[in-house]
């Protein structure tokens, strides 16, 4: 389950950011929801964001079967430039204008526990499909990212590297469409597009690999991941603010479709799926 939230927080966090600002009369520019520092709706100044949200998706990366967990939130933010929060770590803008932003991004790489603990969960059970297969731990990944906006459509991409634990290596790119929708009520903020994740064979290895020792504890057939494309899929968002003090909700969704050697572990094609999908509402209030 943890690897199942670190798929989604980073749509959630950045679309509570987006939910928030306070709005006037007249057209706010859009912003989809990214993974570095939202353009369009902050000011230069300090915000500081607070709320929760709740997703559904896989226990497990890879997994078939869901659950239901509650996700707190807390974000801190000075303008487009500086970004912190648990969830998608901690950003700086050093290129930063009206197209293109770029940076140094710090992040939490959450591990994964054959026990499957999530302590966010708030339905469904502990899944046993990882037993035998170890822990994987918990680590900061250092790297950067980048977006280039042209119009409606944001290019998008983030790499990073674990300093610790499997030490591997991922990155991402995405491209999303964002249209301020206006009529009568508050503004209406929809995006929507494809991305596409790579990782090394450190952690392919990690997460989808089988060792010999794995396969006797676990039962699975001993399989060797290398570097490849991992997933590519399609996500969504609706953001809507509900007052003009701060507060605002967003829903969100996404398909995923594993490929490469992670489609082609033993762990997903026994005890798993190719297919995954995920979705869920945040609620926010910006201070």
């Amino acid at each position: 389950m943890w690897r199942s939230l670190t798929l989604v927080t980073s749509t959630l966090v950045t679309s509570m950011a987006l939910a928030v600002p306070a709005f006037s009369d007249e057209p706010q520019p859009g912003g989809a929801p990214s993974d570095g520092p939202p353009s369009g709706f902050n000011d230069d100044g300090w915000s500081l964001y607070v709320g929760g949200g709740g997703f559904y998706g896989p226990n497990w990366s890879g997994d078939d079967e869901y659950s239901a967990a509650a996700v707190p939130f807390l974000r801190v933010t000075k303008g487009d430039v500086f970004f912190a929060s648990v969830q998608e770590g901690a950003g700086f803008a050093v290129i930063n204008n009206e197209q293109f932003r770029a940076g140094p991004l710090a992040t939490l790489d959450f591990g994964r526990d054959e026990d499957g603990n999530n302590p966010f969960r708030v339905s469904g059970n502990d899944s046993l499909d990882l037993v035998g297969l170890g822990n994987i731990s918990t680590t900061v990944a250092l790297g950067g990212f980048a977006d280039y906006e042209m119009g409606d459509i944001k290019f998008k991409a983030k790499a990073g590297r674990a300093v610790s634990a499997h030490e591997g290596v991922t990155a991402e790119l995405g491209v999303d469409y964002d249209k301020s929708i206006f009529w009568n009520g508050p503004p209406l903020f929809i995006a929507f597009g494809p991305k596409v994740k790579w990782a090394d064979g450190n952690y392919n290895q990690a997460f989808y690999g089988i060792t010999q020792t794995q396969s006797d504890a676990s039962g699975l057939t001993p399989f060797d991941a290398g570097s490849g494309i991992v997933g590519y899929g399609v996500g969504g968002s609706l953001i809507m603010p509900l007052t003009r003090s701060g507060l605002g909700i967003t829903f969100f969704g996404s398909y995923e479709r594993l490929t490469g050697d992670a489609a082609k572990s033993p762990l997903v094609i026994e005890r798993g799926s190719k297919d995954q999908f995920f979705g869920g509402s945040a609620l926010a209030y910006r201070f």
